[in-house]
């Protein structure tokens, strides 16, 4: 997998990422951008975790209020 994933990462600039995995040591020279832009979308991944845990609720609660 591996094979895979580093030329593809070093080609959408997550240099840092692939550096980790082929076995570097991580530094704490990181593009500022770098990090903000991978947190980005790690929450934003999350966040449509979260949204589409709840909408099965959402819509359950949305069946009530009406016969109500």
């Amino acid at each position: 997998m591996t094979s895979f994933l580093l030329p593809w990462l070093r080609a959408r600039g997550h240099a840092v990422l692939a550096s980790l995995m082929d076995g570097h040591d991580y530094t704490d020279d990181v593009a500022d951008d770098d990090v903000t832009c991978g947190l980005d979308r790690i929450l934003d991944g999350i966040g449509m975790v979260v949204a589409e845990k709840r909408a099965p609720e959402r819509a359950a609660r949305g069946r009530r209020g009406a016969r109500e």
